[in-house]
């Protein structure tokens, strides 16, 4: 049995309609297995750029969700070192 994500679980058959909550509560975030798949940036990361105030997160049921603006603008000021 594959393990289904939350929205999948809470929302069911409904999953385009838990697509569009998301969206509408989010606007442009990513959770951070989306962010590390894309771009192999931890969680570590993530958490310490949170913690510093350089990127913005919103807490979702239980999930983090980070903004990709601020993704954006933090890798191109952050230093290699840091994003490994």
């Amino acid at each position: 049995m594959t393990k289904k994500s939350f929205l999948k679980r809470d929302y069911g058959s409904s999953y385009t309609e838990a697509n569009r909550y998301l969206k509408d509560k989010l606007g442009d975030y990513l959770s951070a297995r989306e962010i590390y798949n894309r771009t192999k940036i931890k969680t570590r990361t993530l958490n310490k750029w949170t913690k510093q105030g350089l990127i913005q997160s919103v807490q979702l049921k239980g999930r983090w969700y980070y903004s990709i603006r601020d993704i954006m603008a933090a890798i191109k000021t952050a230093d290699i070192k840091d994003i490994r």
